[in-house]
């Protein structure tokens, strides 16, 4: 009886986050790719443009990150700067996958409580190692960058 209650709920919360993708893919407006940052009263911010969509709530300070989900039609890299500089912090890499994605890691630099930060996402070019000059952002139907800004508490 737990083992079915797993799957279940496995199931039911695959559901969730596939209906939550979907209504932000149909309701996400084409033009802009970029949110505005989240404060303490909104905790996280998700971006969608074409076939890529991606979702970071709110970080706690130090060098953790965590990725809550991605959906992307190729390998990609999510990349952290911080608000003020074109430096990445940490770069995190999604194989291409038919499916929904989590992840994270480890940064360079530790996140700042009280500060703002953006993820982009970026390219893969084939060899699934990260380096900014190969790697371009990704960017929407307007040929602004696809990224979400967050805040860390």
């Amino acid at each position: 009886m737990m083992r079915w209650n797993l799957v279940a709920g496995s199931g039911l919360a695959l559901i969730a986050i596939s209906a939550f993708f979907f209504m932000r893919i149909i309701a996400s407006p084409p033009e802009s790719t970029t949110l505005q940052p989240a404060t303490s009263e909104t905790s996280e911010r998700s971006v969608s443009a074409g076939a890529h969509t991606f979702l970071i709530t709110n970080q706690e300070s130090g060098t953790r990150f965590f990725i809550n989900a991605i959906e992307t039609d190729r390998a990609s890299w999510v990349v952290v700067y911080s608000d003020d500089s074109s430096e990445p912090l940490g770069a995190f890499f999604f194989p291409q996958y038919d499916g929904i994605q989590s992840g994270g890691g480890v940064l360079q630099h530790p996140l700042v409580s009280g500060e703002h930060y953006r993820a982009l996402l970026h390219e893969d070019d084939g060899d699934n190692s990260f380096r900014i000059e190969q790697d371009p952002p990704l960017s929407d139907r307007a040929g602004l960058p696809i990224q979400a800004e967050f805040f860390v508490q």
